[in-house]
């Protein structure tokens, strides 16, 4: 690991966006040579959770929906922003599982983390599987969330992936942590 490097030292930050979704900074940093960046911004989301549910059939469970920002409709796993309300992650992590497509499961691994783009994005994913989801619930979507379910199998899944059908970013290394915590269960039994 490269833990000799020197960061960056910000020096001045103006708030140039400021709403519940999204912040905007213009950022002032010193930078490790002696020179001075100005104008860096960086984009500040409240942090998330991403989930990655498999039945006990060996299918996972995606969304599809619309985004913006890419204008189209793309495939996901079910996720949310963190709420800070005393919860922990992983409740907060099942009731998004369970709002965004009425699954629910008793076997939950936490994955660790993602940054989705650590240049330019404040925000951290927290990365959750479950196993043997079982529908149990109706969609509770809120007025913004237009989110349809499907069921793929696994092997699917992998394809999509490859051929760049499922291309999110944070979904690709949700994908790898589960297929490495899928290895390590398989291995202890």
């Amino acid at each position: 690991m490269a833990n000799n490097l020197t960061p960056w030292k910000r020096k001045n930050r103006h708030t140039t966006v400021d709403s519940p979704w999204v912040k905007i900074h213009r950022d002032t940093y010193m930078l490790p040579n002696g020179k001075e960046l100005d104008n860096f911004y960086v984009v500040e989301e409240p942090d998330g959770v991403n989930i990655v549910p498999i039945t006990s059939g060996n299918k996972v469970i995606l969304v599809r929906q619309y985004r913006a920002a890419v204008d189209a409709v793309v495939y996901d796993f079910p996720a949310g922003f963190v709420e800070d309300n005393g919860t922990s992650l992983l409740e907060q992590a099942k009731r998004e599982l369970r709002e965004e497509t009425g699954y629910t499961s008793k076997e939950w691994y936490s994955l660790g983390k993602a940054y989705p783009l650590p240049n330019r994005i404040d925000k951290v994913n927290h990365l959750f599987l479950a196993l043997n989801v079982t529908r149990s619930h109706e969609q509770e979507l809120d007025e913004t969330e237009f989110v349809k379910w499907e069921a793929i199998p696994f092997g699917e899944v992998k394809q999509m992936l490859t051929k760049g059908d499922f291309d999110c970013g944070v979904c690709m290394s949700s994908f790898l942590h589960v297929l490495l915590k899928l290895e390590e269960l398989a291995s202890c039994n």
